[in-house]
């Protein structure tokens, strides 16, 4: 609230209790405004150290407190570093000393240093030397073939020159970046190598998009992990990429099977009626694309039901009716089965 939106409750409140206004330069009316002023400190001053209590809400230092309790500190500027090659005119007859610490300039008043002192011997025309930005951030971010200059250097250099991108320069991490890791240290992990560590490392693979763990199906000691990818069956690719994140941290002991699921090919019979107005070429390409739609890997160990597939032929808006028959199958799935159409049919009754 305002000093004003407080001043003015206060005066109404006083009106009401004594039964009288105040005169608005008397000394009540002066001291009740200073109090209102005070006030408004104290809620702002409220509400910013509740944002500060929260990561979500929390900046500057008071963010910083919150990284030290997951043991995070924010990312520091950096200098951009890289490797620069010196040139010569001509050959010179004595050594030539470029100490560290020399200035070098680029474009956009970048100024870089040696890192290390260098002595080039005479009739040598040519060296490289490692060099750092004075100033971190990305500005002494340079591409390579950049060309820099000495600053008061010999007169016999003739380029300077940038051999691979200097690299490195950054600006100290941001608020948004430091709380992201912040809050990504406080996500919960996986309870050692429980059902969801399993599924989450299956499902970890480019391309899967639903995975069942069964643990002793086989007997004790052993665990069963069934994926599925978009199209139904995974590739035998990807099933040995599940192998090679899972054979080496399972635990002790555990006899691990990775495998594709077993089919169970449904032969799907819907009769429509259309709408008026609507052919039914219409519907029936509109029911097709919407049944076969719903037939993915995901549907890994999950039944599938008449009443399910009539709710998406009618969400087509093109079926005033319709009737889906599987001859009850497709209702009971077990964990390690996938539901796949195998044979789909759809006629028009009037």
């Amino acid at each position: 609230m305002t000093t004003k939106e407080l001043y003015e409750q206060m005066l109404a409140r006083f009106a009401a209790h004594a039964g009288r206004t105040l005169d608005p330069g008397c000394d009540l009316a002066v001291r009740l405004y200073t109090a209102a002023a005070q006030l408004e400190t104290l809620y702002q001053y409220a509400d910013w150290s509740r944002r500060q209590a929260f990561v979500q809400t929390a900046d500057g230092q008071y963010l910083d407190y919150h990284g030290q309790m997951r043991g995070l500190t924010r990312h520091p500027a950096s200098r951009a570093r890289g490797t620069v090659q010196v040139r010569l005119s001509d050959a010179q007859p004595v050594d030539l000393d470029f100490p560290a610490g020399m200035r070098l300039l680029a474009a956009g008043d970048v100024e870089l240093t040696l890192d290390d002192d260098y002595t080039l011997p005479h009739g040598v025309m040519r060296f490289y030397a490692n060099v750092t930005a004075v100033e971190p951030g990305p500005q002494g971010n340079l591409p390579a073939q950049s060309l820099l200059m000495f600053s008061g250097g010999p007169t016999c250099v003739q380029s300077v020159t940038v051999v691979d991108a200097l690299t490195g320069g950054m600006d100290p991490e941001s608020d948004e970046a430091f709380r992201a890791r912040i809050l990504e240290s406080l996500q919960p992990g996986s309870n050692g190598a429980n059902m969801a560590w399993y599924q989450s490392l299956a499902l970890s693979v480019d391309g899967i998009v639903a995975c069942q763990v069964l643990p002793c199906l086989r007997g004790p000691l052993t665990v069963d992990i069934v994926a599925a990818d978009e199209n139904g069956l995974p590739s035998s690719g990807q099933l040995s990429e599940i192998s090679l994140l899972l054979q080496d941290r399972r635990e002790l002991g555990i006899d691990l099977s990775i495998r594709a699921p077993t089919r169970v090919l449904l032969d799907v019979d819907v009769q429509l009626r259309c709408k008026q107005g609507v052919s039914f070429s219409e519907a029936q390409t509109a029911a097709e694309a919407a049944i076969r739609g719903c037939f993915t890997g995901k549907l890994l160990g999950t039944p599938v039901y008449e009443s399910a597939l009539s709710h998406l032929v009618f969400n087509t808006g093109l079926v005033e009716d319709c009737v889906v028959d599987m001859d009850g199958r497709g209702s009971t799935v077990a964990p390690d089965e996938l539901p796949m159409l195998e044979q789909l049919t759809i006629r028009e009754v009037h």
